[in-house]
């Protein structure tokens, strides 16, 4: 096995070796063991040992040795060590030794000691919060206004031309509507010499009013005055390619290095195809063809179609031969599991391979007139063909320079916008709409079936480590067609990096059908790592896959400062849209195009974050537990320290500019470093570094030898995530809420992940996507959902405080079995639990519920860490009193769903405000003792509503024939908000206000035409676009049927339907038994809107009505 580019993946801070792996014999302890990264409760022990061998550390507070911890996937396969102790006892004398096992044969080093910190003063910790914040207010420029001209690449007037023309303080304008097409690269200028440093700005040349105000986010319906800049370089990688039957998907292109012509570009056809004769039945696993003499060897692709019955057959496979006649399906990436039937074959279907043939092109001096779209033509010149001079028809009779060069690496993204090259600063860009070319429509991406490549455009913005103060502004930012695929829509890293008032949508990299794990996701934001601050605000970020991503590339080595730090993201929408989930049974979804869904929002690094004020909407399961968000820190980059030994002293190949920092310059005296080495194993192990020669090596005490392939890792970086304040946020059909980790069971952090601060935040729904659809996918090897805060690997100090949920899930507090935790906080929260086991308040990994699980899931020592009180648990009927299932921790309340439902004020109408559990209200025996805070219990709605900013739940409530019905939730309940409307065919919008209750707003659009579409808009401190309408057609008498299901635990007798054409004047419509749910029908006019309330009857006479409706039958 060759483990080349695995370092830090797996096992530990270092795996094998690259190339061959070393014979594991008698095993010897080189490095003793080292212990770092003491906090009060947690400790980190390294070693190197001179062969592969197992993990083991046995430690306690006495000589004993009481204890003892395995290294968890590094079980047998490493030789540098390093495993985390944690649920340690503070301030406490600590004794350790570690062992390792190579070949039945065990050594262990000499027993040694170690002392955990103090408990700190508070505790659990409260978390930092950012120390510094990007200034994103709008600059004060004050130079010249440099216009681009019609044609964008024009070497006088065009985009580059304005940039090398520009100086501090100029803005550059582009008209709207014009297209530059290119991978605009800009180069860095000297920097200003006034104080404070002046910008350069680059925008739209509309006019201000043209565009939403600061602080108001765009919508593509502004596209008509933004300029658009594409990317024209698709990813089209180098492969030496001949011609004949391939393992490539039909629509692919790749340039053939063997191809004499000049123009080198090929594309994956369909080769000839013959019939089947018989598939395997419904269910059966893998699926196998019958085609008599096929011909096939095992590891071919092979693409099937027209199959009926068991359709799962069609689509492109990787097949294992069982013998001529005969051969099984596989997923043509690595699959976690089997193929498998849908159905009993009914007849149909043939194979074939598909295979790489040469694209034709004409070439001569100038374009022709007319074009279909794919042909290709290639300009004579002296330019780089590749470059400059392939022309794409991406539309009849519309020619396209693209680029073919590729040369994906760190931050070479092909990207519109690419800022990486150099240490451009100080720009901002505002109004314009960043995306790529259009490719043209191709037939054969119908048959991906499940499967197809990964995407065809890496970014469309693109800035690396060197890049800071840098503002994207009122940004339009997307790819151009599903088909093609975008990975990230801004990859960026650095410092003083911001994206506020845009609007990210769409990105998506495929990666295979539901069990295929060919896992490649998409983001609409990436970054890598960079010293900050950060900020993203008031944006919406729509891509399914980790929608906003802190990834750690490049930090095995990087330098401590530049751990990225003061994160503030506030006021942004977090969406995967539901067409993306796999739905075999759904049409509408898009199987077809199968995408990796993760998370939301994850971090792998960083330190003091602030998460305000969002809003985070659907996930759902697939090879991911689909957090909304997930805090996991670990290191899973290549490794950058790539150079050569000599002596005792390491030399760096690769620095600045190949790398956006020294990675030998990082390294600090006295520290210690994993030494790979793929020409010289025996060098292989820890070293500690003696001497900084240069910013390009250093020496190690104890290293002699020579090799030419080595590799270099600090193992005490200051690698983790840290100080995470998660407040005011909404969460919303999510499979998961928040999941967090301490470390991960596969690779080194040298922290531990400490103080997570949790706070004021509405769980409206988690582990359920949309009307009672589950959000937990049926992939066999998906991750659970249903936490609502699931906890894991040894976090230290959270706290959980004065949340709020509304239904339950699977646990609202999950406790993983991987390391113990210490320093919960848990109270004053509105806690759902399921009246089934498995929907628990508290569960850990379904061995232990309520205190129970809080006594295993949270130690110091021999003695529980947690704090669990005056929360109130709602649920129908009693808590389980009594093992496995309880008891619950004292000072809580139980609220009896089966007696009266949970007091919210209008839970149907999404107002999670508290007639019960207030503030001065008497809840344990006293006025204003509900809470230890002398808050409400759960959430302050009211702040919550205020952090969030921006219009809420706007939605079409009614159409009639003649009026349309909108209603939203306001910022807050003093602002002055309207209703847009636009007739079709006209540019003049006409504006109503809204009626106003609290922040609850209804406005009636009247007088409209009937059958007649229009666009409507919210204008309520951000403007929110609402799909375009259709006024009903008139007609005769209509029927409404309206299905009932009675809330869990409530007791429902019988339920009754209230209707009329009048909201004032409502009667009697229909009544029906309804305890375990009915349908209550009422009768209207058609095209007229009908209002209506319902009325539940409880078995103790009690009435619940619901708030009025109306919808037009």
């Amino acid at each position: 096995m060759n483990y080349r580019g695995k370092l830090g993946i797996g096992g530990a801070v270092l795996l094998l070796a690259f190339g061959v792996r070393p014979e594991a014999g008698a095993v010897t302890i080189t490095t003793p063991p080292k212990v770092d990264g003491i906090t009060p409760t947690t400790a980190r022990i390294v070693w190197a040992t001179d062969v592969p061998s197992s993990t083991l550390i046995k430690y306690g507070p006495t000589p004993a040795l009481e204890y003892s911890i395995n290294g968890g996937n590094q079980s047998s396969s490493v030789i540098v060590h390093g495993w985390f102790l944690g649920g340690l006892q503070p301030d406490t004398d600590y004794y350790f030794q570690v062992c390792s096992t190579a070949d039945s044969q065990q050594a262990c080093s000499a027993t040694q000691t170690f002392r955990t910190l103090p408990r700190p003063e508070r505790w659990p910790e409260e978390p930092l919060l950012p120390q510094q914040e990007v200034d994103t207010k709008y600059p004060l420029q004050t130079g010249n206004v440099l216009q681009v001209g019609a044609d964008c690449n024009d070497p006088e007037t065009g985009l580059m031309a304005r940039w090398n023309q520009a100086q501090w303080g100029d803005t550059i304008t582009i008209p709207p509507g014009t297209q530059c097409i290119g991978h605009y690269v800009f180069t860095a200028k000297t920097p200003d010499t006034q104080t404070p440093h002046r910008w350069i700005v680059i925008r739209t040349a509309a006019n201000d009013n043209e565009l939403p105000p600061e602080g108001t986010r765009i919508t593509p319906e502004y596209k008509q005055v933004m300029a658009t800049i594409a990317s024209n370089q698709p990813r089209f990688p180098d492969q030496a390619l001949s011609e004949g039957d391939a393992n490539c998907m039909a629509g692919d292109y790749r340039w053939n290095t063997n191809d004499s012509r000049p123009f080198k570009l090929w594309k994956c056809v369909n080769g000839p195809t013959r019939a089947i004769t018989q598939v395997s039945g419904n269910n059966v696993s893998p699926i196998v063809v019958t085609m008599p003499g096929h011909g096939y060897s095992s590891g071919n692709w092979v693409r099937i179609s027209g199959v009926t019955g068991n359709t799962a057959a069609n689509g492109t496979w990787s097949i294992t031969v069982q013998d001529s006649d005969t051969f099984t399906l596989n997923y043509p990436w690595s699959s976690w599991v089997a193929t498998r039937g849908n159905g009993d074959y009914t007849g149909g279907g043939e194979a074939g391979r598909n295979r790489w043939t040469p694209v034709p092109y004409q070439s001569g001096a100038t374009l022709p007139s007319t074009c279909t779209p794919g042909e290709w033509f290639v300009k004579d010149g002296t330019q780089d063909l590749r470059k400059y001079r392939a022309y794409w028809c991406l539309a009849p009779n519309s020619w396209t320079q693209v680029a073919l060069e590729y040369s994906i690496g760190s931050f070479s993204q092909q990207a519109a916008i690419d800022l990486t090259q150099s240490e451009v600063s100080y720009v901002r860009f505002v109004g314009l709409e960043i995306t790529s070319i259009r490719p043209p429509e191709d037939p054969l991406h119908e048959q991906y079936g499940a499967n197809r490549s990964l995407y065809m455009f890496e970014a469309l913005f693109s800035a690396g480590m060197r890049n800071h103060h840098i503002i994207l502004d009122r940004c339009y930012i997307h790819p151009q067609i599903e088909t093609a695929g975008t990975a990230n829509g801004v990859q960026t890293a650095g410092a003083h990096f911001a994206i506020v008032d845009s609007y990210l949508d769409e990105m998506t990299r495929y990666g295979g059908n539901e069990p295929d794990s060919n896992a490649g996701e998409a983001q609409a934001v990436y970054f890598t790592v960079g010293p900050g601050p950060f900020k993203l605000e008031n944006n919406y970020f729509q891509g399914p896959g980790i929608t906003v991503f802190m990834q750690d590339e490049n930090s095995f080595n990087l330098p401590d400062a530049w751990l990225p730090s003061d994160i503030t993201i506030r006021r942004n929408h977090f969406r995967w849209d539901p067409k993306w989930r796999y739905d075999p049974d759904d049409p509408v979804s898009i199987k077809k195009l199968g995408v990796i869904p993760r998370h939301l929002l994850e971090f792998k690094i960083g330190q003091r974050i602030l998460i305000e004020g969002n809003i985070f909407e659907n996930t759902w399961t697939k090879i991911n537990n689909a957090a909304a968000i997930m805090l996991s820190p670990r290191l899973t980059g290549s490794i950058r320290g790539r150079g050569q030994i000599s002596g005792n002293r390491f030399t760096c190949y690769y620095n600045k500019p190949y790398y956006e920092f020294d990675p030998c310059d990082s390294v600090v005296v006295g520290e210690w470093v994993a030494i790979n080495s793929g020409d010289a194993p025996s060098l292989r192990g820890l070293y500690q570094v003696s001497a900084k020669i240069n910013s390009t090596s250093f020496e190690l005490a104890g290293m002699s030898g020579s090799s030419s392939d080595a590799y270099f890792m600090r193992v005490q970086g200051d690698y983790t995530i840290r100080d995470v304040t998660i407040r005011k946020n909404v969460f919303r059909n999510v499979a998961n809420g928040i999941w967090v980790m301490g470390r991960t069971d596969y690779n080194l952090v040298n922290k531990t992940f400490q103080r997570l601060k949790i706070e004021g935040n509405l769980f409206e729904s988690v582990s359920f996507l949309g009307d009672k659809q589950p959000a937990v996918s049926s992939f066999p090897n998906g991750f659970g959902g249903g936490h609502t805060l699931r906890v894991d690997l040894g976090m230290e100090s959270v706290i959980f405080m004065h949340n709020t949920t509304t239904m339950p899930g699977i646990y609202s507090l999950g406790i993983g079995d991987l390391g113990s935790n210490a320093a919960l906080k848990y109270e004053n929260n509105i806690v759902f639990m399921g009246n089934v086991n498995g929907q628990d308040a508290i569960g850990r990994t379904g061995v232990y519920f309520g205190q129970a699980a809080l006594d295993v899931g949270f130690r110091e020592g021999s003695q529980p860490s947690w704090s669990y009180r005056k929360n109130v648990i709602a649920r129908a009927g009693p808590l389980p009193t009594s093992p496995p299932y309880g008891p619950y921790p004292a000072g809580n309340l139980h609220h009896d769903l089966s007696q009266e439902p949970f007091p919210f004020v209008n839970a149907a109408e999404k107002d999670f405000r508290l007639t019960r559990y207030r503030r001065g209200d008497n809840c344990f025996g006293q006025p204003g003792d509900c809470t230890t805070t002398g808050a409400d219990m759960g959430a302050d709605i009211n702040a919550l509503n205020e952090a969030l900013g921006g219009v809420q739940q706007a939605r079409i409530t009614t159409t009639g024939s003649e009026e349309i019905g909108v209603a939203f939730l306001a910022p807050n309940p003093e602002l002055s908000c309207g209703v847009e409307y636009i007739a079709p065919g006209s540019s003049q919008a006409t504006r109503i206000p809204a009626a106003a209750d609290g922040r609850l707003r209804r406005a009636t659009i009247s007088g409209l035409a009937p059958g007649t579409t229009y666009q409507v808009r919210v204008l309520c401190g951000t403007v929110e676009q609402l799909r375009p309408t259709r006024t009903a057609s008139v007609g005769g008498s209509a029927a409404l049927a309206i299905k009932l299901t009675p809330p869990t635990g409530l007791n429902v007798v019988s339920a009754r339907l209230l209707a009329g054409l009048n909201p004032q004047q409502l009667t009697e419509a229909d009544s029906a038994p309804c305890s375990a749910g009915c349908t209550l029908t009422a009768t209207g006019q058609a095209g007229k809107v009908l209002y209506f309330r319902y009325e539940y009857t409880l078995a103790n006479g009690q009435k619940h009505q619901s708030g009025l409706n109306s919808k037009v039958p």
